[in-house]
């Protein structure tokens, strides 16, 4: 039962206290093949327990057989159903909220008219000061033109628009960045970048998402070199967790991941971002093969020998790293032994995991493990805090390398809610964004090595003993 098909349902139902009765809602959900999810109790009363129940179901005909059923059971009384997705998603996943309380007219003088005329005067002497006295600092949009939505074939403006808030909210939650949604009705190039460079000061940093190759890789190329750091999350966030999974895989199966042979099977933005991480942190071979003219011409630009079939490409790769979009393009009979396979497309991969294992490889992982949530929060996280101009593949490398060490023992990825994670990953780019000279930190924000005048008495005796001594 994939995910994206199957239907899922809450029930509130009150159930008689009394042994057996649950066992029967059970056998009901079983024989239309349905599963039990949470379970959570709302309420104990003197004969009955009423409680919420999550049911899975292959289709929507067999969760109306379960409701049909329930109904004609003695000892169970259904009260409701409904969608925990939509009611979770009620009324939307962002807000604008106030930091501060305005509740008298002295606080609205403070905030407002006359306060704030001193606060813009000053930013409009000294555009810096917006990072003193407005969030923008700490404000990402979250762009898209729709184009690449899901799995979806065409995606509406305001469907696009419940994705960007959905990752804004993540964002926020997990970083505490404010994030901004917003979709550009355009599928024109040119349109799209133009509204970019029209917007882009109001914010710290701007992620394009979704948006489909080969506009995506011209987008961002010639939206470089604003004020602010413009990254596609898909092209580089993929390729930075695939290398941190790299790192950790290579030491577990015992191979030199940079003399090791990369096969890309697709050549789209993601293999773009995977190819341009991987030659920079070392990997001396990289191959390809994808069957569209664009893709073709990408990997010549990108001196990537292109391979004729699907069949070359297998036979003659290490690893191969699958971002085709095409489920189970990746046959039993083309694996070969040893091979190290990561397959990202979704909502399936190109070989699953386990057939994978199967059929002779020694390690094989797909995208729900190899997640770019891993590392974008903290990424932007700490583009925003060192002000950077820029995100580096200095700073993307160092992400990964931050990523495979945080990974616990066994593991070849940390989990999205390990303690720390997201901040050691933002405090270590942070710093990577001052060592590579893209920061715009005042002079008090850097922090620097100070020597305590303890330590250099210290030092001072030391030098002089080691020199009696000689």
């Amino acid at each position: 039962m994939n995910f994206d098909d199957r239907v899922i349902r809450m029930i509130r139902v009150k159930i008689l206290n009394k042994p057996g009765t649950f066992g029967k809602l059970a056998d009901v959900i079983g024989t239309n093949e349905g599963s039990m999810g949470d379970i959570k109790v709302i309420r104990v009363g003197t004969k009955y327990i009423t409680r919420d129940i999550k049911i899975y179901t292959k289709t929507l005909d067999k969760f109306n057989s379960i409701m049909k059923e329930l109904k004609n059971i003695k000892g169970i009384k259904l009260i409701k159903d409904f969608d925990e997705i939509y009611q979770a998603h009620e009324g939307g996943l962002l807000e604008t909220k106030s930091k501060v309380k305005i509740e008298t007219i002295s606080d609205l003088e403070k905030y407002y008219i006359p306060g704030i005329v001193k606060v813009a005067r000053t930013i409009n002497k000294d555009h810096n000061k917006k990072f003193e006295y407005t969030n923008i600092g700490n404000t990402v949009g979250i762009i898209t033109n729709g184009t690449a939505i899901l799995n979806f074939k065409s995606c509406k403006v305001e469907a696009a628009y419940s994705v960007m808030e959905s990752a804004g909210a993540v964002l926020n939650e997990i970083s505490g960045i404010s994030a901004t949604p917003l979709v550009v009705d355009t599928e024109n190039k040119d349109e799209f970048i133009s509204t970019i460079k029209n917007i882009y000061k109001n914010f710290g940093m701007i992620i394009l998402e979704d948006i489909s190759s080969p506009s995506s890789l011209g987008i961002e190329r010639e939206l470089q070199g604003l004020e602010i750091p413009i990254i596609d999350t898909n092209k580089y966030g993929n390729a930075i967790v695939v290398l941190a999974a790299l790192i950790n895989i290579s030491k577990r199966v015992g191979i030199n991941l940079k003399k090791s042979k990369v096969g890309l099977l697709g050549f789209g933005s993601k293999a773009c971002g995977i190819n341009e991480i991987l030659k920079d942190y070392g990997v001396e071979k990289i191959i390809g093969f994808d069957i569209r003219e664009e893709a073709i011409a990408r990997m010549e630009d990108g001196n990537i020998e292109k391979k004729e079939n699907i069949n070359n490409l297998m036979e003659e790769s290490d690893i191969i790293i699958g971002t085709s979009r095409v489920e189970g393009l990746i046959k039993f009979g083309m694996v070969q032994k040893d091979q190290i396979i990561i397959s990202l497309s979704k909502p399936e991969p190109e070989i699953k995991a386990a057939i994978a294992l199967k059929a002779g490889a020694k390690y094989a992982v797909d995208g729900r493990i190899v997640n770019p949530l891993l590392v974008i929060p903290g990424l932007i996280k700490g583009a925003l805090e060192a002000k950077a101009s820029e995100v580096t593949l200095n700073m993307m490398i160092n992400a990964a390398e931050t990523l495979a060490e945080l990974s616990k023992e066994g593991e070849i990825l940390p989990n999205v809610f390990d303690k720390g994670l997201h901040k050691k990953v933002s405090e270590n780019v942070k710093k990577i964004a001052i060592e590579d000279g893209v920061a715009h930190l005042f002079e008090q924000e850097i922090e620097e090595d100070i020597t305590e005048p303890e330590d250099e008495i210290f030092n001072k005796i030391k030098g002089i003993n080691e020199w009696m001594s000689n």
